[in-house]
């Protein structure tokens, strides 16, 4: 059977980094440490190298998942964003750069 991807997720809620853990894990996918902060998440990347990373917008710390998104993508990481914050400013924050487009909509 073939190793399917090597997963980091980044989201500083225990709750919500144990479930994504627990569903990964359950499909067969690698996960690697869960990072709280951009720092442990750039730490935690240079040594274990994951596929994948699941970036939450809102981090503990002063750089959010907007700014680690940048650097994974200069670093050619795919990422996916992963939020429950619905304010535009946020969803707009990214608007600027292509790669970091977020392709979806705040519903009211």
């Amino acid at each position: 059977m073939p190793v399917k991807a090597k997963i980091l997720i980044v989201e500083d809620q225990y709750i919500e980094a144990s479930n994504l853990e627990l569903i990964l894990l359950r499909a067969g996918y690698q996960v690697c440490e869960i990072a709280r902060s951009v720092a442990a998440a750039l730490k935690i990347i240079a040594g274990e190298k994951p596929d994948m990373v699941l970036v939450d917008i809102q981090l503990q710390g002063k750089l959010t998942g907007i700014d680690l998104a940048q650097m994974l993508s200069q670093k050619n990481i795919a990422f996916i964003f992963i939020s429950a914050n619905s304010r535009q400013q946020i969803l707009d924050a990214g608007q600027d750069d292509p790669a970091l487009w977020l392709p979806f909509k705040a519903i009211s």
